[in-house]
């Protein structure tokens, strides 16, 4: 049993390089070979969604499914909560992802994916500016040095310029 869960988180981590390769074909062949192992365990079954949600096309759909799956055998973490959030955004499902968002917010308060993906979500259903005003607030407390953040201010510093040459 202990020699199948090393070989499972050495098959885990192949996973997550292979989708940080953009490999999802690479990814694909460990999930294989993960379920030749044990395709009912944990970690078997989080590679897979995290495969299907990084293969985009159709496939979040499926990633969703197996996230909410461990949600209803385990507890609802802000981690697996965030996920299937992401999965409903793919799907174009903003007001289910910004649900499942504000209950991961709620049990993690200051993590900075949760913060950024509820920004993601807002800012694709175009509702409260207010509220992501807040979150943005919130996010430089938490993680000033957010790659989100230096964006924003890269964006805010064009438009201002842009913005005086034009008053001239």
């Amino acid at each position: 049993m202990l020699i199948s869960y090393f070989e499972l988180t050495r098959h885990s981590l192949r996973v997550q390089i292979f989708i940080a390769m953009q490999r999802i074909d690479l990814a694909k062949s460990e999930i294989l070979k993960m379920n030749q192992t044990d395709e009912d365990s944990t970690l078997s079954q989080m590679a897979t969604a995290w495969t299907y949600l990084a293969a985009g096309e159709g496939q979040s759909q499926e990633a969703a499914y197996i996230f909410q799956e461990q949600i209803d055998r385990t507890m609802a973490s802000a981690t697996l909560m965030n996920s299937l959030a992401v999965c409903h955004m793919q799907m174009k499902s903003f007001g289910d992802a910004e649900k499942y968002l504000e209950e991961a917010l709620a049990k993690e308060p200051s993590n900075p994916d949760i913060i950024v993906n509820l920004l993601s979500c807002l800012a694709n259903s175009r509702a409260q500016t207010a509220r992501s005003e807040t979150l943005i607030a919130t996010l430089r407390k938490v993680a000033p040095n957010h790659v989100l953040l230096s964006q924003l201010t890269g964006c805010m510093q064009s438009f201002n310029a842009a913005a005086a040459q034009l008053k001239v």
